[in-house]
């Protein structure tokens, strides 16, 4: 059971690293690229009263704020920058998986 929960616990991380390394790509897009247009649209049409559904930004924005990455608009625009922000980011959930991998009743 505990490997099942590691396994997991690494898939989501690595998904967190992809997502955040694929912000840095579509931000330094150029602003008429046909991805960062789907991506970045917004439909013109209001959401349903029930609970919103989640958005792919939405999903990344909640990743930067759990890792405590703020003014990331301004680092992104840097490659070297952000590619630092997202190792030292991975670094952070790799200790942290290691920890819970060592202590497993914790």
């Amino acid at each position: 059971m505990f490997d099942y929960i590691l396994f997991i616990f690494i898939i989501e991380r690595e998904m967190k690293l992809r997502r955040t390394t694929k912000l840095g790509d579509l931000q330094r897009m150029d602003e008429h690229s046909l991805t960062k247009s789907i991506i970045i649209w917004k439909p013109r049409t209001f959401r349903s009263r029930r609970r919103p559904k989640m958005r792919w930004e939405d999903d990344v924005k909640h990743d930067l704020k759990v890792t405590k990455i703020y003014h990331w608009k301004k680092q992104v625009k840097s490659r070297n920058e952000w590619k630092r922000i997202t190792d030292q980011t991975n670094h952070i959930t790799s200790c942290s998986a290691e920890e819970e991998e060592d202590n497993p009743n914790t």
